[in-house]
């Protein structure tokens, strides 16, 4: 089974660096598995953003607005629409660290595929530079289950780039909680050494009548290296451990290779 997913996001502000700016964004995402037995995971999903945002210091970005998504299934008439508000600051206590902090209210109404949600989600990042050479990344989410593998940053960036998280965009859950630590070594101008665990629990709710729970643990070991001034090339080993209380997964073991190159245009 061949995962593939595509995402485009466009945001436009209004004001830039002024103390109060206004901005809208939009998104688009679509998810596609070659196995026809994931074909009830595969969907085309839209998004919206409007609010303001808010710069009394070059230390502190504070933002808030309204927000919707509307999900459309591959299967018959399998729809999900959100709508909700959302607010969050980023936050420069230090030169050497970076707090970002973003919490949504929402509710979703779905069909088939999933039993939609009311409450509250977010994430809290932080970014601590010790050293010249070491960079450390903590993130703590709560995310609806198709969110939970598209997480960002505001700035766009992962939370914890050492590594490709282990939950995926199949991720079928009504909620997934999710600790990731990652740190990443400058070992010479042109190569960095990473590693990362990620710690996650999937609340599966009331999808398809059925419950549960389940547990992944993954560890991840890696390396990059800059080739040219905009090429880096990389490349992971990592292993996931999932325990299973719920009828709509499995327990699974597995071990992972990959490698990739990046070209950055600036």
């Amino acid at each position: 089974n061949v995962e593939k997913t595509q995402e485009f996001d466009a945001v436009l502000r209004l004001g830039g660096q002024a103390l109060l700016a206004y901005e809208a964004g939009i998104g688009w995402r679509k998810v596609d598995f070659s196995a026809p037995e994931f074909a009830l995971g595969e969907y085309t999903q839209q998004s919206g953003r409007m609010g303001l945002v808010y710069r009394p210091s070059d230390l502190l970005t504070m933002r808030g607005g309204l927000e919707g998504t509307r999900t459309d299934y591959d299967v018959a008439d399998a729809r999900a629409n959100d709508a909700g508000i959302y607010v969050g600051a980023t936050w420069v206590p230090t030169g050497i660290s970076t707090v970002t902090a973003d919490l949504s209210y929402g509710r979703e109404r779905a069909t088939v595929v999933s039993a939609g949600f009311r409450g509250v989600t977010g994430s809290l990042a932080w970014g601590w530079r010790p050293t010249g050479r070491v960079t450390t990344n903590v993130l703590l989410s709560r995310a609806k289950g198709r969110e939970a593998g598209f997480l960002r940053t505001d700035d766009g960036a992962t939370p914890d780039p050492a590594t490709p998280t282990a939950i995926s965009a199949d991720n079928f859950s009504q909620v997934t909680n999710r600790l990731a630590l990652s740190a990443n070594y400058e070992l010479t101008g042109k190569i960095n050494l990473t590693g990362a665990v990620d710690f996650s629990q999937r609340n599966y709710g009331a999808v398809a009548n059925t419950g549960g729970k389940d547990r992944e643990t993954g560890i991840s070991l890696g390396a990059r290296w800059a080739a040219l001034r905009t090429v880096t090339v990389g490349c992971d080993i990592g292993y996931t451990d999932r325990n299973n209380t719920s009828a709509t997964n499995t327990d699974a073991k597995n071990e992972r290779f990959g490698c990739n190159v990046a070209l950055r245009l600036d």
